[in-house]
């Protein structure tokens, strides 16, 4: 098994650090600013996405892609949990909360009844209105299995490994020395040696999506999916405005 993602995870790899590279180069050799408003994670979608439609890929690739966009996606989400401390989030929490509650139950309602009427199915509904309240491809790429009947596939590991990740970096945090053992210099330099593994995985991830994207298969899918999403993107957004509005106006 190891030995078949080995071509599709290189591949991805590859495009990945190529993303970093061009963004780089653009931005800052190109345009001569000290940061590159391009994005790596972008450019690294639109090489897969290039590549997967102008070259007939081999076979040997594919488990290797498949492997990168789910596991390694949901890797990127149990490492970017060292990115909240919830001792810092429960400052701004209990404020924004109510906000994100409301504006992702309200698109799992309306969305995916919206998408029902559309004739889409209700399991695609969900995810596009997962994506389009929560973070994108992202969510809808580590939502896709939980989405089943079964009412222990609801809360997958990778959301316990996130809540963990949370944890540790609010317990490392906390007091003078981190685990009463490291220095807090020495604790942000481990938490941001994690952060920078975890923005590769999301390189590495998104090169995958974009090596899995067909655009034949987008042509052949038509409207309904995007009509579905941008409504569902117009819905979260005014529902969001709306209880702003309402909590802090």
């Amino acid at each position: 098994m190891a030995l078949k993602i080995l071509p599709g995870v290189f591949l991805a790899l590859g495009l990945a650090f190529l993303g970093q590279y061009l963004s780089e180069f653009i931005g800052v050799t190109l345009m001569g600013l000290p940061k590159s408003p391009i994005s790596a994670i972008m450019l690294a979608i639109v090489l897969g996405i290039l590549v997967s439609n102008q070259v007939s890929l081999p076979e040997l690739f594919k488990p290797g892609i498949r492997f990168r966009l789910v596991h390694i996606l949901r890797i990127w989400i149990v490492l970017l949990g060292i990115r909240l401390s919830l001792a810092e989030a429960g400052a701004i929490g209990l404020q924004s909360l109510p906000i994100i509650i409301g504006a992702v139950v309200t698109a799992l309602v309306v969305v995916t009844y919206f998408g029902r009427k559309m004739g889409l199915s209700g399991r695609l509904g969900v995810l596009i209105a997962g994506g389009t309240s929560i973070c994108g491809a992202t969510a809808i790429v580590a939502m896709a299995p939980a989405v089943a009947p079964r009412w222990y596939s609801m809360i997958p590991l990778f959301v316990v490994g996130f809540a963990a990740m949370s944890l540790v970096r609010t317990i490392g945090d906390s007091g003078e020395m981190a685990f009463g053992v490291l220095q807090q210099d020495q604790w942000a330099s481990i938490v941001s040696v994690i952060k920078h593994r975890a923005e590769i995985c999301l390189a590495v991830a998104m090169a995958a999506v974009g090596l899995g994207t067909s655009i034949r298969g987008l042509q052949s899918i038509g409207f309904r999916p995007l009509a579905v999403g941008l409504f569902s993107a117009l819905l979260v957004g005014a529902v969001s405005i709306a209880l702003i509005l309402l909590m802090h106006g």
